[in-house]
């Protein structure tokens, strides 16, 4: 049974477009992560961000760290000043036939907080797919701690209660690529058409 159905996917891509163009005129630049350039600077930011989640959840020992896999992609945000401002890392999986995007980590520095650079990163999520020549429509799965379900509920996520079943193979893929937010921790998915 789901915690929160999620919003309508359409209020939540106005919101995401009216947060990315005031970010894009503030001079904010986004940018695609291939490769090796930003790894570390991204890799850091997730692991403080997983980190203050389980903090958050009331679980801040259940997993150490954050490390970024070969395949990982996603996109970092830059402030006008070349400052890291936030990011997202994601893994594409193939699953029940269709491609499953896994949002392996999303995070935003501090200092650039209540913008709305989680909101645009999530709602740039699917360019990803686009980019690496996949094809756009996914399922995107994701896991966090219940006191932050109420941000993917509003980027159109369905988030699932605490503790609800998931298929097999999706629990050992996201047991494999997702943080540990102990039992507070909630599934959260969207489908991309």
């Amino acid at each position: 049974m789901a915690l929160y159905p999620g919003l309508d996917p359409q209020k939540a891509a106005k919101r995401h477009v009216r947060y990315a163009q005031a970010l894009i005129d503030a001079g904010f630049e986004f940018e695609l992560q291939t490769g090796r350039a930003g790894r570390d600077d991204v890799a850091g930011l997730m692991a403080e961000s997983v980190a203050e989640a389980r903090e958050d959840a009331g679980d801040p020992v259940a997993q150490a760290g954050f490390a970024l896999n070969p395949q990982d992609s996603g996109i970092a945000v830059r402030s006008p000043e070349g400052e890291l401002a936030g990011a997202s890392v994601v893994a594409a999986v193939e699953f029940d036939e269709r491609t499953a995007l896994f949002l392996r980590g999303l995070g935003v520095a501090e200092a650039f907080r209540s913008r709305g650079i989680g909101t645009v990163l999530i709602g740039m999520t699917p360019q990803v797919l686009t980019q690496a020549g996949l094809p756009s429509r996914s399922r995107i799965v994701t896991r966090c701690p219940e006191v932050r379900a109420t941000f993917f509920h509003r980027a159109a996520f369905t988030v699932e209660q605490p503790g609800a079943e998931v298929p097999d193979a999706l629990a050992r893929i996201g047991g494999e690529l997702l943080p540990d937010f102990g039992p507070t921790a909630c599934w959260a998915h969207m489908d991309v058409p």
